[in-house]
């Protein structure tokens, strides 16, 4: 009678498991999500529920985002020394454009915190101005792409606040829109790793065709995970 009484409670303790584990996942209340797409952009994560109960259908959110942007890539490196070439010799034919800028140049007050290397490169800049050696712009402008250029990160942080519906356990759901100059509708969703019972991020834009030449049509997905990392970026300086 005792061994079948045993192998009762064990089945049953078995059967309750699921919901234990249920019962013990981690809530939706804090968690650090990077980019899928191997951009260097980590979220942090802050929520609570919206009427400060857990039985709540929804939860507040307040989102942290640091992107940052690498160097630029050697297809893209190679575009701006044309560039700067190109309106060189565009510039040439009218030498008051030269003018007008070295006069912007030395009008302009310097920030007072700027890499030594930029400070020289000020200097040279405004000594070849006063000088009119204006091919000696051009020489400086690609030792600045060489120099800085190539070797400058650039920092982006984006702060807000969502309210997300709850669908079921593993699921918050965010809709907005459509609204803004261009009439997109977002749809922001968190759901849950059910492996490791960890958080995951995904947006969807979808933005309709507009009279205005910055709204394009298109869909834009982006997705961030507990799972990923950031790419290490060699930054020597940082831009503005």
């Amino acid at each position: 009678m005792t061994r079948h009484v045993s192998t009762a409670v064990a089945v049953l303790f078995l059967a309750l498991l699921p919901g234990l584990a249920r019962a013990d996942r981690k809530p939706l209340s804090s968690a650090q999500l990077f980019p899928t797409d191997g951009t260097v952009a980590p979220m942090n994560v802050s929520c609570r529920p919206s009427d400060g109960s857990r039985r709540s259908g929804s939860i507040h959110c307040n989102v942290h985002t640091v992107r940052i942007q690498g160097p630029p890539n050697a297809k893209a490196f190679a575009g701006q020394v044309t560039a700067a070439v190109i309106d060189f010799e565009v510039a040439q034919a009218k030498p008051e454009r030269f003018k007008k800028y070295c006069d912007e140049i030395g009008s302009e007050e310097p920030p007072k915190f700027l890499p030594e290397v930029e400070r020289t490169m000020l200097v040279a800049t405004l000594a070849a101005c006063r000088a009119g050696t204006y091919f000696l712009l051009l020489k400086l402008q690609l030792d600045g792409l060489r120099d800085v250029t190539a070797h400058q990160c650039s920092l982006f942080q984006f702060d807000w606040e969502q309210d997300f519906e709850r669908v079921d356990d593993d699921t918050y759901v965010s809709n907005v829109g459509p609204s803004g100059l261009c009439n997109e509708s977002v749809t922001e969703t968190f759901h849950r790793d059910q492996k490791y019972d960890e958080w995951n991020y995904k947006q969807v834009v979808v933005k309709p065709a507009g009279k205005d030449k910055w709204c394009v049509e298109g869909i834009e997905v982006s997705e961030w995970s507990w799972l990923n990392y950031p790419t290490k970026l060699e930054c020597m300086y940082w831009g503005r």
